[in-house]
């Protein structure tokens, strides 16, 4: 039997090395990068991680 992991999304900024790691049903992905904008100016990314089975 297998468990469904949830998908998580990655957070980047191609500027600097800012990364985390969040759910993909967390909402806050968009506000990481909102706030990321705002402090530094930066685009910052969303990403999803592919799980490796």
């Amino acid at each position: 039997m297998t468990s469904e992991t949830p998908a998580q999304l990655v957070v980047e900024c191609p500027e600097c090395p800012f990364s985390t790691v969040v759910g993909e049903d967390d909402r806050s992905a968009a506000v990481i990068v909102r706030e990321h904008g705002a402090k530094t100016g930066h685009a910052a990314r969303i990403a999803k991680v592919e799980s490796e089975e």
